[in-house]
């Protein structure tokens, strides 16, 4: 129950934090393409990328990130992605 669909009116500003956070040396950088869902109590949140896969971020809200951050896991598809997000909503019952 911790993770919940990003609204349109709040995209922009995941995409925006997530380009500030990830810079050129990053696995992700220019690769983020849409935020869709978000989990409040970890600060993660998952994206669509512009290779079709996708990722879960741990944003921090910081835009001086030692080198590794923002960390994040990849999925090579949607279904995967909800898996992972299954299994958090699992563990947290």
């Amino acid at each position: 129950m911790d993770w919940d669909i990003i609204s349109d009116d709040k995209k922009p500003y995941f995409l925006e934090e997530a380009n500030a956070e990830i810079t050129h040396k990053h696995p992700l950088y220019n690769r983020i393409l849409q935020p869709l869902e978000r989990r409040h109590a970890q600060d993660d949140v998952l994206f669509s990328l512009a290779d079709g896969n996708f990722a879960a971020v741990h944003l921090t809200y910081s835009h001086n990130n030692a080198d590794g951050w923002p960390k994040f896991t990849e999925f090579v598809s949607l279904e995967e992605a909800r898996k992972y997000i299954a299994e958090y909503l699992t563990e947290e019952e």
